[in-house]
């Protein structure tokens, strides 16, 4: 299938992509350095769930006090904590009490993603991630072009900096740390008090 194609079709069901994550060769050795600058961010000592995990590559990263879950919608070792994040009902992560929940390379896949906002506000006080952000072009073959090359690369949503800080404002969390990562935003979040 075309990948546009595919994306469509994808959007239309509210599906994962099961066929293209369950290989291994398409996990990129190359997505290392943005694992890196995520890491720096992780307080020592916490308790850590990674969606899209991959092969595991934050594990390996994080201070020996830390205490790490790798979740996925593959099984990639008997230990991993299998969750499509497309599905409902998410799943309760009170069994792992994570603080800290990390997402790379991976909400541009999430269909609902003010949902998943929503729901990690219930079940961790640190969220860090990254995002392909639409840059606006204001014109329409710009706009048209940004399109294609979202729907080129399985990505089922589209939002630009603002407005995906907006959707976790708006469910409770507050900017701690912004960066850059090739052509990615980075993220640091969390949950504010009801005190703020």
């Amino acid at each position: 299938m075309f990948m546009p194609f595919k994306t469509l079709v994808l959007k239309t069901l509210r599906g994962s992509d099961r066929a293209r994550w369950k290989s291994e060769a398409n996990l990129e050795k190359e997505w290392e350095p943005r694992t890196d600058q995520i890491a720096k961010w992780i307080p020592k000592g916490s308790r850590v769930i990674e969606f899209g995990s991959g092969k595991q590559m934050l594990k390996s990263k994080l201070d020996e006090g830390c205490v790490y879950v790798g979740s996925d919608f593959v099984k990639r070792n008997a230990d991993t904590f299998l969750c499509d994040l497309n599905k409902k009902p998410l799943p309760d992560l009170a069994q792992f009490a994570p603080e800290v929940a990390v997402f790379s390379g991976v909400l541009e896949y999430v269909h609902d993603l003010p949902g998943i906002a929503a729901w990690l506000a219930s079940q961790v006080r640190i969220c860090i991630f990254s995002y392909s952000c639409l840059e606006p072009s204001g014109k329409f073959l710009g706009s048209i072009r940004a399109a294609a090359r979202r729907l080129s690369n399985g990505w089922v949503n589209t939002f630009t900096e603002a407005e995906i800080t907006a959707i976790f404002q708006g469910a409770g969390f507050r900017v701690l740390e912004k960066d850059n990562w090739e052509y990615q935003r980075l993220f640091m979040l969390e949950k504010q008090s009801i005190a703020q």
